[in-house]
């Protein structure tokens, strides 16, 4: 369980993501403690793909211990994008704000934010970014910030409503399984019932966007038979 957080403020770093695991490599790393920074000048995403920051966006990493499966560390990208999500609905009610497997957040079609879960041995390191600030950089990624549709949030603000939803949302997951995060991550996923192709480093597969399975896994519907992905890159039809 997470019972409270330790915050670690930078004005600029690198990588929070780097900086969590060096505290790993010291011994200091802490189960709940946070990496936060103002401006993040070499974030990256899923197979280190840059991430678009800027000063005044979200970028965080939360060092985390979960203990029991280490195979079921995945499940997490489902605990903070459920998290991410909540919060960032929160500034922009009339917009649909949707979840992208696995680890992407969308404002009417358009990346706001991103997760991406790490973990060596048995730590999990939850790197989560949010567009707060527009600029020109975001619009030539077809992305887009919370600056489009409403007044740039106070980030401290923005990071507390955060956290305490990623507390609720892990404690959930650690008492009750993915069952319950699950369910409410396919009220607001993109892409549910539609055709979509997964795109693997070697083959890609096409299907209907059936289901997710009750470990984590994206269920998908081919025309030779059902096949169960736990990672990959969605394209919509």
């Amino acid at each position: 369980m997470i019972e409270s957080y330790t915050i670690q403020q930078f004005d600029e770093l690198p990588s929070t993501q780097e900086y969590a695991r060096t505290l790993m490599g010291t011994g200091h790393a802490k189960h709940g403690e946070v990496i936060s920074a103002m401006n993040q000048v070499r974030g990256y995403g899923r197979q280190k793909r840059p991430w678009i920051g800027g000063k005044g966006n979200l970028a965080i990493s939360i060092i985390l211990t979960p203990g029991g499966n280490s195979a079921n560390f995945a499940q997490l990208s489902y605990v903070a994008g459920v998290a991410l999500r909540d919060t960032i609905s929160k500034y922009v009610p009339n917009s649909k704000t949707e979840l992208k497997w696995v680890n992407d957040i969308l404002i009417d079609g358009k990346k706001i934010g991103g997760i991406l879960i790490e973990k060596v041995g048995n730590v999990a390191f939850i790197g989560l970014g949010a567009n707060l600030v527009k600029s020109a950089e975001l619009e030539k990624l077809n992305a887009c910030s919370l600056a489009d549709f409403t007044s740039v949030p106070n980030l401290p603000e923005f990071l507390a409503q955060l956290l305490d939803n990623f507390k609720h949302q892990y404690n959930s997951w650690k008492a009750s399984g993915l069952t319950p995060i699950r369910n409410q991550w396919l009220q607001h996923c993109k892409g549910l019932g539609e055709e979509i192709t997964i795109k693997f480093p070697k083959e890609e597969i096409s299907g209907l966007f059936k289901d997710i399975s009750t470990e984590g896994k994206l269920i998908v519907q081919t025309p030779t038979g059902t096949r169960e992905v736990d990672a990959g890159e969605m394209y919509f039809a």
